[in-house]
């Protein structure tokens, strides 16, 4: 048992630190720069931007889940050629399908649970997609704690469960939609913004406060990151613009992989086959609907693709499972995550290791338009 001078040390280490962490909540839920706390206001003008066939210049720690439902919510029907996949393929864009009706509804950090809510959430609009691009990658043939953006859009991933009869799907906890803002509140990443934009607002009268801007130039705002009308992401210019820096930096993400360093990529973790099941079972019902679908293996920075693909690799165990399930559903496989069989062997093609540059993904699917 503690002695009470024990227990009054505890209670004084707990006031030192209490005040710092409600000024931390405090600040947070009163700046709110994203509007995460506040609800979906942010996310609403960013879908109207798009829904309006502007750009929306700025975009930033928003939820593009929500923006996602809102934008699908705004639409008679739903586009001919639907684009599903994390940011490793948000540049893939309209032009490259034209004149076909055109969305990519790519999400950060996207998971197998992302990619079955999304389909439901634009399928559900009736009259398409005729053309499903999905974007798969190695992370999701396995379990993640930590990528769990998809709990935003559950009532839609609960229904693609069931028309599909998926018993192996992921199930969201209680109260999934309102985790996010609290881990907000809590954030002291967030808390960084949240200052930053009060001192903004109050300081220098509004100049420091960061604001997604409607624009109808894809080339304005150049420093900024920007979501165009077909749904494509555009980096900001400079992003990966400096090649020695971007090699050293595979070399890097090459050396971690192979450490064990990156959470989400497990070294010599293979395809977990219920991962497998649900993404066959995602195909077939997908296909048997009368939709066309392609599944698109984005390629990896070639100076951290030696490590990536060193013997047992969880990524190439990934491709290796992905080709066998493409062979057996019927769906065509595009790209490689190995960039030279992908066809984008040069470093300058990608803006860091894990992300290939439009270029790139264009000529991935240019043969098969």
């Amino acid at each position: 048992m503690s002695s009470p001078s024990e227990w009054t040390l505890t209670l004084r280490r707990l006031g030192r630190v209490a005040p710092l962490a409600l000024l931390v909540v405090a600040i947070n839920a009163v700046s709110d720069p994203g509007q995460v706390i506040s609800g979906h206001a942010y996310e609403r003008r960013v879908a109207d931007i798009l829904l309006s066939g502007r750009h929306a210049a700025g975009v930033w720690a928003y939820d593009d889940r929500a923006v996602q439902r809102l934008y699908a919510e705004g639409l008679a029907s739903a586009p001919e050629v639907l684009v599903l996949g994390s940011s490793r393929v948000m540049p893939i864009r309209a032009r490259d399908f034209a004149p076909r009706t055109f969305y990519n509804a790519s999400v950060s950090s996207a998971t197998l649970d992302d990619i079955l809510a999304l389909h439901e959430l634009f399928a559900s609009r009736g009259g398409g997609p005729s053309l499903l691009i999905v974007g798969i990658d190695p992370w999701m043939l396995q379990p993640n704690d930590t990528m769990t953006g998809w709990q935003t859009l559950s009532a839609e991933h609960e229904r693609a469960c069931e028309k599909a009869a998926l018993t192996d799907c992921d199930k969201a906890p209680i109260l999934a939609g309102a985790r996010r803002a609290l881990r907000a509140v809590v954030s002291p990443s967030y808390f960084q913004a949240s200052s930053g934009a009060l001192l903004g607002r109050f300081v220098k009268g509004g100049a420091g406060e960061r604001r997604v801007t409607a624009v109808t130039d894809e080339d304005a705002a150049p420093d900024q990151l920007l979501r165009r009308a077909d749904g494509s992401l555009r980096y900001p210019l400079d992003f990966g613009k400096d090649l020695e820096q971007g090699r050293a930096a595979a070399r890097i993400y090459g050396r971690d992989f192979e450490r064990g360093q990156i959470g989400f990529l497990p070294p010599r973790a293979g395809p977990k086959e219920r991962f497998v099941r649900v993404l066959e079972a995602f195909l077939r019902t997908t296909r048997a609907a009368g939709t066309e679908v392609w599944v698109v293996l984005a390629p990896y920075h070639p100076d951290a693709w030696p490590s990536l693909s060193a013997e047992g690799s969880m990524i190439t165990q990934a491709e290796d499972a992905l080709r066998r399930l493409g062979a057996a559903s019927l769906t065509r496989v595009v790209g490689s995550f190995d960039p030279g069989r992908a066809g984008c062997p040069n470093p300058a093609e990608y803006h860091d290791p894990a992300h290939p540059r439009e270029a790139c993904l264009e000529r991935l699917i240019a043969p098969r338009r």
